[in-house]
């Protein structure tokens, strides 16, 4: 018969050979309890025990890897790339780097499992914010790390090797701003700051009048929209979630601009391709960048726009629709927060058409010479697009791509340690 118990910090598996008392330390209740489970069939089998040496502990990045690769089965590419930045930070704060912008320091392949333990998660989101991170974004982190700690201690070959997570954590996130939506004259000043002609024009032109997400914009194409009726198709494939497409009006004066073109086959948006490719979920585009760009050039005041610089239009429509009187269900039908057959819409669905056409006549035209005025040719706008075009200085800028090391793991196989590389492990020709 062994028992276990706690003693000085650490876990106590004892029990009786011979007459005599038998004691082996732990560092964990779980490995305790095995160990007890190992003990009494050795004894009850051939009457004495033979422990031998425990296996080597697994490193971190190795663990933060197969977490990675799991959640690829269910999460899109975007949401896994966030929690790989987030097994970046875990590994270097574990490894002792003096913050998150150093550009070296020790080797975060040294980390083993077992410091996933006591209150590491607190002491990282701490560490973030003095690196300069924001509480928000160290909060953000911090969770995915639990989410990682949680899975690893659920996975039979991982849970020996990390203590118990904690129930939560307790740490303090940045006062959420008062929400303010841009007015129809400042959103017109944003598209006046931006090149008429340019894709990214095209863009926040759609995101005016449409209040689409980013990504539905970049991934519309021509035989979507149907000029004949005045009506814009979004697809289920292309909605958030991938689910609930529909059919919605479009303003005459957004038909008007669109009907003039003398090329209506690909995609609506002329952008390039490594911007098509972020928006479905491959990699980060620059359109974020070169929206905020022209909202500063614009003057308007960036608590409207701060951190969602394409959303902002969405919150234009919202806010200046509801103002004008139009019910708040057809407004979240007409810009994708409630779908049909979701038991969210509560208009009658015979009279669904006609309500958001009524919408879609609140929505004032753009002046004239916004969507068609001169533009200075070698502007900052005009130097970002052509950036933008460069697809290998895009790569290079934004970190994606290069070679990816192969580490063997501590049970011989083979790891793509993606992770580990961009935390800053130099390849020494593994």
């Amino acid at each position: 018969m062994a028992w276990i118990d706690r003693c000085k910090g650490r876990w106590r598996v004892r029990w009786r050979e011979e007459g005599d008392l038998h004691t082996k330390y732990v560092r964990t209740q779980a490995i305790a309890r095995d160990l007890r489970t190992e003990v009494e069939r050795q004894i009850a089998l051939r009457g004495f025990v033979r422990i031998d040496p425990p296996p080597a502990c697994p490193r971190l990045h190795v663990a933060l890897d197969a977490w990675a690769q799991a959640r690829r089965a269910k999460l899109r590419p975007r949401t896994v790339a966030s929690y790989e930045d987030s097994g970046v930070h875990l590994l270097r704060f574990l490894a002792c780097w003096r913050s998150p912008e150093d550009e070296a320091g020790p080797d975060p392949e040294a980390v083993l499992l077992s410091a996933m333990q006591g209150t590491v998660l607190v002491e990282l989101y701490s560490w973030l914010v003095a690196g300069g991170r924001t509480r928000t974004t160290a909060m953000k982190r911090a969770q995915a790390a639990m989410l990682f700690w949680r899975w690893a201690r659920q996975r039979e070959e991982w849970r020996t090797w990390v203590a118990e997570p904690p129930g939560e954590l307790d740490i303090r996130r940045d006062p959420t701003p008062a929400a303010r939506a841009p007015s129809w004259d400042e959103a017109d000043a944003c598209l006046a700051a931006i090149a008429p002609g340019s894709w990214l024009h095209r863009f926040a032109l759609i995101a005016r009048f449409t209040g689409l997400r980013r990504s539905e914009i970049l991934q519309l194409r021509w035989e979507d929209l149907d000029l004949d009726h005045g009506a814009l198709s979004i697809r289920a494939e292309i909605t958030k979630g991938g689910t609930g497409g529909r059919v919605i009006p479009l303003s005459r004066h957004l038909l008007t601009v669109l009907a003039s073109e003398a090329v209506r086959e690909g995609y609506l948006v002329a952008a390039p391709e490594l911007e098509r490719q972020a928006a479905e979920g491959a990699g980060r585009g620059h359109v974020d960048r070169d929206m905020k760009r022209a909202w500063t050039r614009a003057e308007v005041p960036a608590d409207r726009w701060r951190g969602q610089p394409c959303h902002a239009f969405r919150k234009t429509i919202e806010t200046e629709l509801l103002a004008a009187g139009q019910p708040w269900s057809a407004i979240e039908m007409y810009v994708g927060h409630a779908l049909p057959g979701t038991g969210r819409v509560y208009l009658d669905p015979t009279g669904l058409w006609r309500q958001l056409t009524y919408l879609v006549a609140e929505i004032p035209p753009v002046k004239s010479e916004i969507l068609h005025g001169s533009y200075e040719a070698d502007s900052e706008e005009a130097r970002s697009a052509s950036k933008d075009a460069s697809s290998v200085g895009w790569r290079r800028a934004m970190g994606i791509g290069g070679q990816v090391v192969q580490l063997p793991d501590p049970r011989g196989n083979v790891t793509s340690s993606r992770i580990l590389l961009r935390a800053g492990r130099r390849n020494r020709g593994a």
